[in-house]
Parts: C-alpha cells; structure tokens; sequence
C-alpha cells in the first residue's frame, strides 16, 4: 500500500509562508483570490519593495508605481477610486516586517489637495496599528500639504530604520508657511535619528542648528555668514564624521570671497586642535602661514614628488607588473560604444519618436526671399531700416495677449513657425541682404543665415517684448513672461507636457524643465 502524500491543507503553515515568501507578487495574488484561509497566509509575509511611488502629474488620477526587490517586477496601479487605491496600499503595506527602499511622493501643486486626500485616508486607516513602516529613504515632492499630512506621515515610519529624508516643496508658498511646517518636522523623532538630509527651496537660518547632527546635508539659507560657517566646520570636525560625509549650504545672496578666506583663516588660526590631531594642526597652521605670504614668494618655493608612488614612477623604478602597449578601453562608454546619456539604454525596447516636418517652413521661407519686401523705407540709414523692418514683422501682435495654460507639440511648433518666418521678413529688409548674388542664392546661404540667427533673434525678442510688457503693466505677476508677441504665459500656472519630448516620466525631468524657465524669467 502506498504512502499517501500530504496535501496542501495539512503542510505545515512554516512551510507555507515559506513558500510564499518566494513567489513574486503576481503569483501571491492568484493565491490569495483562491479562498479566505490562504488570503490571510499571503497577508502575514512580508514583502520586499525596492520602491514605492506614489504620483499624479494630470487629471488621469493617481498611480501607484510598485518595484519589487527580489526579481526586478514593475507594476503600476490607477487610482482614480481613492477607497479602492487606500485599500490596495494598505494591503501592501500591512505586514510589520514590510521593508520599502525608496518612498517617493510626487504631485503637480495644481493636485495638491487630491494628494491630501488619498494620503488622510491611508493615515486614517493606519490609526490602529502599532507597528511602523519601514521606509529606508522618503522623498516628498510636491506641495506643502493641509492639515499636517507630512507630518503624520513621516511619524508613521521607523526612525530605526529611516535613512534619508529629502523634502522638495515643488509650489509656490511664502517663506513663513515653509517654515511653520518645517519647525514642526524637525521636532520630530524620525528627522532626529536620520543620517541624510536634503531640503530644498526653504530658508533655514534662524533654525539652521537643528540640521547639524546628519553625515550629509543640503540646506538653503538666506544669508551665509561667517558664524554659521564656523558653527557648521567645527560641528563636523568635533563629530568626527565617518568618510564620505559632507554638506552643502547654498545661499539667496552672493558669496564673497573674503567671507569664505577669513572664515578659514580664523578656523587654522584660532581653533585649539586635539592632540590625536595635533600633527594635522599644525600642517595646517603652516599652509595657512605659507598662503599669506603673498603671491611672489610662492612661485619656486614649491617641492614637488613627495610622494611615494610618484617618486617610484618618476624614478622609473619597476614597483609593478605592466603590460606594454595595452589596449584596454580607458572608459565604459569607449568599452561598449555608447555615449554616456545612453549607457544604460536598451536598443531592443521599442521606443516612440516624435517627427516634426519643417519642411513647409523652409519652402515659406523660400518665397519670401524671392519675393521683395512687404514694405519699403528709404532711409540711408541700415540700423533704421531694420528698427522699421522689425516694427513692420511684430505689428500684428501688439493688439491683445493670448493666455496659454498648457505647453504642447502644438505650442512649441507654432512658437518656431512664428518666429522662422517673422526673422525672414524682417531679414529682407536688410539691403545687403537682398542684394546677395543669385549663385549665393542658388546655393542657399540664405536659409543658412536664417537657420543661425533665427533661435538667436527669438531670445532677444521674447526679453524685450516680457520687458516691454512689464513696464506697460508694473502690477503685473513676475512669473509671468511672453513666449513670443502676444502669447503670455504664467509660469506658476503653466503645466508643460514633455510626453512628446522624452519617455521618461514629468516627475523625472521635471528639474530640468523648472530650471530653463526660471532662466528664462530671470
């Protein structure tokens, strides 16, 4: 008679979590929708997340963007439903031995509120539960939250296990709101025990002591000194930080170079050294005298190959094997053939290109060259008639302004057709121009003085026309600039989509975006 085997019923229920412990999160889902009894098997094993992200960037709703560390799977919820998204997470995140690597929130300022929402119903649903997440770097990137939402979240996460915390708040608030929310945080046992603070776009001086006790950090004052330069060095050279730590201050107002010479000089000068460190003192103390020295005293008095490597090699002694003539790659990029940018990119991934054709514009262009100018001034004068020529090209737009909340393909395209053929007008209103031979023509010179000064004339004019817009209206909001004549554009309010542009997500090019137009407002 034959050993029956055991079924999956009377395995023990170690085994199990075993078991489960080693199926990727598709696998645990079919399991747990066969029966209540294995629901609840699937619900106490932990799970390893690599990253959680939480992200709105349009009206789609919220999606919940799941990367698992074990075998690499993405998965990417919608959360239009609120109840249903809250439930999901919580699911997720129910077992106390759940540990997630990288929680990043990110929420365009226009959805703030919905933010607020989803975020107040997991909290609420977590009331209950004593155990807390173990979050091992948060980043929050978005706006400062209404009823304390951060901080409620932030207190839900283990300060043991807690490592980084990184707080971008990406809208338009005063300083004041920036600061009763963060003195509110930094009050806090998790932002107490971190070891990796970032906080951006938030000056920190008159609490900037409380940031002092990390390995790594970047802050934002309004004012850098030389007391709190001071205080900052001598915090980390009495801390006794572990390598590779650092920090970095970033001030509104310029730095001079005096403050930062007499803050080291005072630092070499006036600071009584340990006597573990005194021989390292002292070095210093000499370099600090041999820099005032002056310029003229330093030219020859230098000593060079003290050191021990560079005496063996500029001796030509044989302190190693070396291969002759070796032709390993010096970099990664020569090794695989790629630059950089695209080192990691994976040429079998099917990727979607956007094509603009330019080619109607170059053949308008083309007819305006061969046709003479709308309009003729005899002036002798060719810095007048190209003052009259530009009045002549921008005169149709100076009737009213056109308001654009969102920046397209569309946008863009009718910005480069506007100003493409607004420069070849106005280009043929310059003699030497239209007097060019016809085998100059021929060969197109033309069109390439068009293509070189086109993008060029389009800055200028786009400076000039924000300037002139803002003297014309002194009440008016400083963020907001004219893309071109007579299309004004807000760039508090304005949502720009990149989909067209690149297949990473908003949220990751979102810096880069922020950063050309703030150079373009400045």
């Amino acid at each position: 008679m034959s050993k029956l085997l055991p079924i999956w019923e009377n395995l023990p229920i170690y085994f199990k979590q075993n078991l489960v412990d080693k199926l990727d999160f598709r696998s645990r889902q079919n399991l747990s929708a066969c029966s209540k009894s294995e629901r609840d098997l699937v619900d106490s094993c932990p799970i390893s997340i690599h990253s959680l992200y939480i992200e709105q960037e349009d009206q789609e709703g919220f999606h919940l963007k799941i990367s698992f560390s074990k075998n690499g799977t993405v998965l990417k919820f919608n959360c239009n439903n609120h109840d249903r998204g809250v439930s999901a997470l919580y699911r997720l995140l129910s077992h106390r031995k759940t540990k997630i690597i990288f929680f990043d929130i990110y929420c365009e300022p226009e959805f703030s509120t919905s933010l607020d929402d989803f975020l107040s119903k997991f909290l609420e649903k977590r009331t209950a539960e004593s155990s807390k997440l173990h979050v091992q770097h948060f980043s929050w990137n978005s706006g400062i939250p209404a009823e304390d939402t951060i901080l409620r979240l932030l207190e839900q996460l283990n300060p043991n296990f807690l490592y980084w915390i990184r707080l971008n708040f990406v809208d338009i608030w005063s300083e004041e709101e920036k600061s009763d929310v963060v003195k509110k945080i930094v009050e806090t046992e998790q932002w107490n025990r971190v070891g990796k603070i970032h906080l951006y776009d938030c000056k920190v001086d008159a609490y900037f002591k409380k940031f002092l006790h990390v390995d790594s950090l970047k802050i934002c004052v309004e004012k850098l000194t030389e007391a709190l330069l001071l205080e900052v060095i001598e915090v980390t050279r009495t801390r006794d930080p572990p390598p590779g730590s650092q920090f970095v201050i970033s001030a509104s107002e310029e730095i001079k170079l005096d403050t930062l010479t007499s803050v080291f000089t005072d630092f070499h000068n006036k600071r009584v050294p340990n006597a573990k460190n005194s021989d390292f003192a002292n070095k210093r103390i000499q370099m600090s005298r041999y820099y005032n020295m002056g310029e003229s005293n330093r030219s020859n008095d230098f000593q060079y190959n003290r050191d021990g490597l560079n005496s063996l090699v500029s001796s030509k002694k044989q302190f190693c094997t070396t291969v002759p003539n070796s032709n390993i790659p010096q970099t990664l990029e020569c090794f695989v053939g790629r630059p950089e940018m695209v080192l990691f990119w994976d040429a079998d991934k099917p990727t979607r290109k956007s094509f603009i054709d330019v080619n109607s514009l170059v053949e308008e262009a083309s007819r305006i060259f061969s046709k003479p100018a709308e309009s003729v001034y005899i002036s002798n004068s060719c810095l007048h008639r190209l003052s009259i020529g530009m009045k002549e090209a921008t005169k149709k737009n100076y009737e009213g302004f056109e308001s654009i909340c969102k920046i397209n393909q569309k946008v863009v395209s009718e910005t480069w057709q506007y100003y493409f053929l607004t420069v070849a007008k106005w280009l043929m209103h310059f003699e030497e121009f239209q007097k060019l031979d016809d085998e100059v023509k021929k060969r197109g010179f033309q069109l390439k003085i068009l293509e070189s000064a086109w993008h060029i004339w389009a800055t200028l004019d786009r400076h000039s026309a924000t300037a002139a817009y803002r003297r014309n209206n002194p009440n008016a909001p400083k963020s907001q600039i004219l893309s071109r004549r007579g299309v004004l554009v807000d760039l508090k309010k304005v949502h720009f989509d990149s989909t067209w542009l690149s297949d990473y997500p908003a949220r990751e090019i979102a810096y880069s975006i922020k950063l050309k137009l703030h150079t373009t407002r400045t």
